[in-house]
C-alpha cells in the first residue's frame, strides 16, 4: 500500500493508527492525522466531539516542529563525507516512529492546539487535554510497535494515571521524552 494511501485511510476514517513516519513528511497529511487521531481520543475518552476545538495555527506550527526536528536529525546525526566533489552525506539517519511520536507528544504537550469549549463531565481530563492526547498518542505507537514485534503491550490504570501526573507536572526535555519512549519501546520488541 503506497504511504500517500495510508493516509488517506486515515482521512477515510478507519480505525488504524497509521505510525506519522510513513506519510512521507507531508505536512497535511501529518495535520490530518493527528486531527484524526485526536478525535479518536476524545471517543475513547467519552468527551463530546463538538465541543473539542483545534487551532489550526497551533497544530501546524506542531508540525513544522516536528518536520524541523527530522531535518535536524538527518543534518546533525547523519555521517558526512568529503571526496573531491566536496561534502554530502554518507549515512542519513533518520528520526524512528518512537523518536517522532515523542517529539509530536511533546510539541502537542507545549503548544496546546487543543481546547474544549463546553462543560466537562470530569474537568481534570479537560483541563489537561492536549497532555492526556500526548498520552494516548505514545501509548499508541508503543503499541504499534509492540503489535509489528509480535508482543504484548499494556498498562495499567495507575501507569497511565503516572505518566499523564509527569505530563501535566514535571519540567520534560523533548530529549528526554525522546530517550523515554525508545526505552519503552526497546525493551517492548526485546521481550523474551
Amino acid at each position: 500500500m503506497e504511504r500517500a494511501e495510508k493516509a488517506t485511510r486515515i482521512i477515510d476514517g478507519q480505525p488504524v493508527y497509521i505510525p506519522l513516519s510513513e506519510v512521507d513528511g507531508l505536512c497535511v497529511h501529518w495535520v490530518q492525522s493527528l486531527i484524526y487521531l485526536f478525535r479518536d481520543y476524545i471517543d475513547k475518552a467519552g468527551l463530546e466531539d463538538q465541543a473539542v476545538k483545534v487551532n489550526k495555527k497551533l497544530l501546524w506550527k506542531t508540525v513544522g516542529k516536528i518536520e524541523k526536528r527530522e531535518a535536524y536529525y538527518q543534518i546533525f546525526h547523519s555521517t558526512v563525507q568529503r571526496d573531491d566533489q566536496g561534502l554530502h552525506l554518507d549515512h542519513v539517519i533518520e528520526l524512528d516512529e518512537l523518536k517522532t511520536a515523542a517529539i509530536a507528544a511533546y510539541w502537542i504537550m507545549k503548544y496546546q492546539p487543543f481546547w474544549y469549549s463546553a462543560q466537562a463531565p470530569d474537568a481534570k481530563e479537560v483541563s489537561y487535554l492536549n497532555q492526556a492526547f500526548a498520552v494516548h498518542f505514545i501509548l499508541s505507537a508503543l503499541s504499534g510497535v509492540a503489535e509489528q514485534a509480535g508482543t504484548d503491550f499494556s498498562v495499567t490504570k495507575k501507569q497511565r494515571e503516572d505518566l499523564q501526573y509527569a505530563f501535566n507536572d514535571w519540567d520534560l526535555s523533548r530529549e528526554a521524552l525522546m530517550m523515554f519512549v525508545e526505552f519503552v519501546g526497546e525493551m517492548i520488541i526485546n521481550q523474551p
